[in-house]
């Protein structure tokens, strides 16, 4: 709906310019122009003075096409748009005036979108860096020898998985959709995410988008490399809410990289993972990089899916970060890019205080190199 009205404003002001255009070059009268200006313009100077008219109308209908169509440069045209109709509007100011608070509608909106753009071109930079670093992994296929040292859950996961007989993944680019709440009884905000990994060595970025209310659009970025992570949370891309780093976050953004590997499987032979059996069902695994180490208990089917993941990690409270059981419930195998993995997954924090289940998503699109 606000979408809609900021368009309707873009392309109601785009047309009023026209009438500028239509005015000075003297193809109508135009009886809502009286042609009072700041100062005189002279007849010589209506052509240049009209194409200036016309050139406002052109920008700022083309920023409105641009955010019809969602295009990332809309900000910036509808931006000059904006800047060239107020020097007119100076310039006209007895006439024109009125179209000051039309060009600050726009502002409001065109500004927070081109930081919007400029966050999540700095996100894309960040996964575009992480997958030219990855090396190609060795093209040898996974046999059954592969395999074969591992407890026989997971043996039996990856067979499911549909490993064998295929080259070790080394790199995954992925789209979700979901829904986040910020506590047990809060409302579901939905939530779009890009995400890209490298398997050796380990890392991620994480990129989502998330609009709060009407007006309040969140974007986050979530990285993890060579045992460091860190997480960026800001509203519209310009004020920032969150910046979190140090021991915390890296023990959090590894032990999130392992349990993630259930979506990349050909992960689990990697040489930073360490395996060690629990039961017939379930085995641990340990991440090692960095010099750090983080472990996670897998759980599995009969059949050899992957249903759950659960691990200590570090949560964020105002009275400071405590260690907390947190747990992965992974749903609906599918079988997606090549791969048996689960397409549906929820994130729930296990509290003294009662489960938090704070995050639901669902895999859109998985790309693997």
């Amino acid at each position: 709906m606000l979408r809609s009205l900021i368009l309707l404003i873009l392309v109601f002001h785009a047309i009023i310019h026209l009438l500028g255009f239509v005015k000075y070059w003297g193809l109508a009268p135009v009886a809502q122009l009286s042609g009072q200006t700041i100062f005189a313009v002279p007849e010589s100077f209506h052509r240049p003075y009209a194409l200036a008219w016309l050139a406002a109308t052109l920008l700022l209908l083309a920023g409105g096409v641009g955010m019809m169509l969602r295009l990332e440069w809309w900000p910036l045209i509808a931006g000059i748009g904006v800047l060239v109709s107020q020097l007119l509007i100076i310039m006209a100011w007895p006439d024109a005036k009125f179209g000051t608070i039309a060009n600050v509608v726009i502002l409001l909106v065109a500004l927070p979108a081109a930081a919007e753009v400029r966050f999540n071109r700095s996100a894309r930079s960040d996964m575009d860096a992480m997958l030219g670093a990855a090396p190609p992994l060795p093209s040898t296929v996974i046999t059954r020898e592969s395999i074969g040292g591992l407890p026989e859950s997971v043996q039996r996961w990856l067979t499911s998985a549909g490993v064998l007989g295929r080259p070790p993944i080394s790199t995954v680019r992925l789209t979700q959709r979901g829904e986040m709440r910020q506590r047990p009884d809060g409302d579901w905000v939905p939530a779009t995410a890009e995400q890209v990994f490298s398997v050796s060595p380990p890392g991620f970025v994480w990129r989502t988008t998330m609009d709060m209310m009407p007006l309040v659009t969140v974007l986050g970025e979530d990285r993890y490399s060579a045992g460091l992570g860190r997480m960026q949370i800001s509203a519209y891309g310009l004020f920032t809410i969150v910046d979190a780093s140090g021991e915390h976050m890296d023990q959090g953004t590894m032990l999130r990289y392992l349990a993630e590997i259930c979506w990349f499987p050909t992960a689990a032979l990697s040489p930073h993972i360490a395996w060690s059996p629990v039961d017939p069902l379930s085995a641990m695994a340990t991440l090692t990089d960095g010099g750090r180490s983080v472990s996670g208990l897998f759980r599995f089917s009969p059949d050899g899916d992957v249903i759950g993941f659960e691990g200590d990690r570090y949560m964020d409270r105002p009275e400071g970060a405590t260690l907390e059981r947190w747990v992965i419930t992974m749903e609906d195998p599918k079988d997606l890019g090549g791969f048996r993995i689960p397409a549906k997954s929820s994130v729930t924090w296990k509290l003294k205080e009662g489960d938090n289940t704070w995050f639901r998503l669902e895999l859109e699109s998985i790309e693997y190199r």
